[in-house]
């Protein structure tokens, strides 16, 4: 037979394209190739059959994870790779069962992101300077996560025709799901005077994307994720994104805001992946409770 990770593995990243976000997906594919590499050792052998997929070798895969010292959080994604992929075969009739389906996943913590304070992260954001083409681009990017919550993949998704009548933004979210985000007068100011130099990154090509590279590229997420951790350094640690969108839910949660609205600020498909943010203020949740409970 021929190997599984040439035969079967490029229509399995189409497969989880069309069912995944983008990341999830392309996240997923490299899992899988990694444990089809691993197989290669495993076996000793060139060629994988599918008689190399079963329970024994998953192990031993995720046995060698443990040692190399991966994180229960990836080894969890790992697994649920696999299970996607084995599915994905015996649809396919090329397995009779899922080798994973009686694997134990391992426990996750849920770990709270770092606490931002407002006045520190305000601070932070009026510092960043704006004189350059890449610093009002920047300073635009970092208004933006902080101001909307959007994800990462979001950002870098957004064209120039989603900054609607310059008060609203159109954002792509999980799943294809369409969201229309207000925009508060700092990130309106910062994306205006982006915008303003904006075609001093693409002179010699058309882009729609709305960040682009110095060299008229659409940003990609290492990039993003690296001037993110370099502008906002003097705060908790290397902050990425991802803490800027944690940061805006919290400070919605402080000053009042309900759950459901930060839910479809966020894009959360499910309140309880909204709830995490109740976790981080409980001495807020406590004022509000003796404020308006009648029997507090």
């Amino acid at each position: 037979m021929s190997d599984i990770l040439t035969q079967y593995s490029g229509f399995f990243g189409e497969y989880i394209s069309e069912a995944y976000s983008a990341n999830t997906a392309q996240a997923y594919y490299h899992d899988v190739k990694d444990y089809l590499g691993f197989l290669h050792g495993y076996t000793g052998r060139d060629e994988i059959g599918v008689e190399d997929l079963n329970r024994i070798s998953v192990r031993s895969y995720l046995a060698q994870l443990h040692r190399a010292g991966k994180s229960p959080a990836t080894i969890h994604r790992r697994i649920e790779a696999l299970r996607c992929f084995f599915d994905y075969l015996r649809r396919h009739r090329l397995l009779v069962s899922n080798p994973v389906k009686s694997v134990p996943r391992p426990k996750l913590k849920m770990g709270l992101p770092p606490f931002i304070g407002e006045e520190e992260l305000g601070r932070a954001l009026d510092a960043l300077p704006a004189q350059t083409p890449l610093e009002k681009r920047d300073r635009a990017m970092m208004e933006l996560f902080y101001g909307t919550g959007i994800r990462l993949s979001e950002l870098i998704g957004l064209k120039l025709a989603d900054f609607e009548a310059g008060t609203l933004l159109r954002v792509m979210g999980k799943g294809s799901k369409e969201r229309i985000l207000p925009l508060g007068k700092r990130a309106i100011s910062a994306l205006q005077d982006y915008l303003s130099v904006r075609g001093e990154f693409c002179r010699e090509r058309h882009s729609s994307h709305l960040f682009l590279s110095s060299r008229g590229n659409p940003l990609d997420r290492s990039n993003i994720e690296k001037r993110v951790a370099k502008l906002l350094h003097s705060l908790a640690g290397d902050l990425s994104p991802h803490d800027l969108r944690h940061a805006f839910a919290t400070h919605l949660m402080r000053r009042g805001a309900e759950l459901r609205a930060v839910q479809e600020l966020l894009g959360h498909e499910n309140l309880t992946a909204t709830q995490i943010y109740t976790h981080l203020c409980p001495q807020d949740l406590k004022e509000a409770y003796s404020r308006t409970h009648p029997r507090a």
